[in-house]
């Protein structure tokens, strides 16, 4: 018979394999012994299934590790590219305001703008307009030198009444009879006029009052 552990021959009546050491008992030689080919199935049937288990575990490892490597250098590159990029938006503005400073600096300045403003003269024509006490009249008198003539109406009477005046003026001080339609001397302005205002006292020799006056160039 064979040994049913390790299929050597055993002669008849043996106790104990000659090659393996195993004991015989009557019981196994009474056994009919199981077929070496399926010794070996049963022992090899699970080197398969350990390879691949090890084979997906190394490609899972690998995909992890090759991840994790291409993430670091597509961060890495980014960081950079953002490097790069800073100093040219910085640079735009600064040129930007560079730019408008030349051109600031290359237009001529403007002249700033005021209303215009009248000269006033003594010499010359004048028209005014105010009133005696609560007259409202209207002067006008041209200035020759020293020498002063014209005319002046109350409004009351209308523009086709006028009193004629005439006098003299020195410095800032002038002084101008009135006179009637008819010649006659009714009063005088006596003030100061500075070419753009005269003020004073008016005086009514028929009346004999004393009014103030005020008017001014228009």
């Amino acid at each position: 018979m064979k040994c049913p552990i390790c299929q050597a021959e055993i002669s008849d009546g043996a106790q104990f394999c000659p090659k393996c050491g195993t004991k015989i008992s009557q019981d196994n030689w009474q056994q009919t012994p199981q077929p070496a080919q399926e010794n070996v199935r049963v022992v090899y049937t699970q080197t398969p299934q350990q390879s691949s288990s090890n084979s997906a575990l190394y490609a899972i490892v690998g995909f992890l590790v090759a991840a994790v490597i291409g993430l670091g250098i597509w961060m890495f590159v980014r960081s950079s590219g953002d490097k790069k990029e800073q100093p040219t938006q910085i640079a735009q503005p600064a040129q930007s305001a560079q730019s408008a400073q030349s051109a600031q600096s290359a237009q001529p300045a403007a002249a700033p703008v005021s209303a215009p403003q009248r000269t006033y003269t003594i010499q010359g024509n004048h028209r005014m307009r105010g009133s005696i006490s609560n007259y409202p009249i209207t002067l006008e008198f041209y200035v020759s030198g020293t020498q002063v003539s014209g005319t002046y109406y109350y409004h009351s009477q209308g523009s086709s009444h006028r009193m004629t005046v005439s006098g003299y003026i020195d410095g800032q001080y002038m002084v101008l009879e009135e006179y009637a339609p008819d010649g006659l001397n009714t009063g005088y302005f006596s003030g100061s006029f500075n070419g753009y205002r005269y003020a004073g006292s008016f005086t009514n020799y028929q009346k004999q009052k004393t009014h103030s006056f005020s008017v001014n160039e228009i």
